[in-house]
């Protein structure tokens, strides 16, 4: 004879997060992972659908806790990375699966900052010189990579000659 999915034994306890899925920065709650990636990173998530409800639906195999405040308390909660333009979570582990999902599902839109405003001159970018602007911000953006993962290392580096 089989378990039904509502037997306590399989009941999981898990608590959401809401990591942006650009630079990974955790969040509490849906709406300020949105204002983030808008702020930050310049693209804009889905919002739920007019029609669906705004609490969480149950699920049989899981049941919501809220993240507490101190570690001891949470080492029975398992933490799940929550969506915050749909009811999808997965383990925290599975962060690339977290990522795929929000960019496969949502596909989120670019807030493009460079176009032009009614009523101002056209200052449109011949696609060569967009091409050249594109490879000089992503050069840009490994550069400042690059010298984050030094200031890491000498943080950690740091943090292991105090101990």
């Amino acid at each position: 004879m089989t378990q039904q999915a509502t037997d306590p034994k399989q009941v999981q306890a898990i608590a959401l997060q809401y990591p942006c899925y650009v630079c990974k920065e955790i969040f509490s709650t849906a709406v300020d992972v949105k204002s983030h990636v808008i702020c930050a990173h310049h693209y804009c998530l889905p919002e739920l659908a007019s029609e669906a409800s705004k609490t969480r639906p149950a699920e049989d195999h899981f049941e919501f806790k809220e993240l507490p405040c101190l570690e001891e308390n949470a080492k029975s909660l398992m933490i799940h990375f929550a969506c915050p333009s749909c009811w999808y979570h997965c383990p925290a582990q599975d962060v690339l699966e977290y990522e795929v999902h929000i960019i496969e599902v949502h596909n989120p839109s670019s807030i493009d900052t460079t176009q032009e405003q009614p009523g101002e001159p056209s200052t449109a970018v011949p696609s060569q010189d967009k091409k050249q602007n594109k490879q000089q911000k992503t050069a840009a953006t490994m550069k400042d990579l690059h010298e984050k993962l030094d200031d890491l290392k000498a943080c950690i580096g740091a943090y292991l000659g105090n101990k």
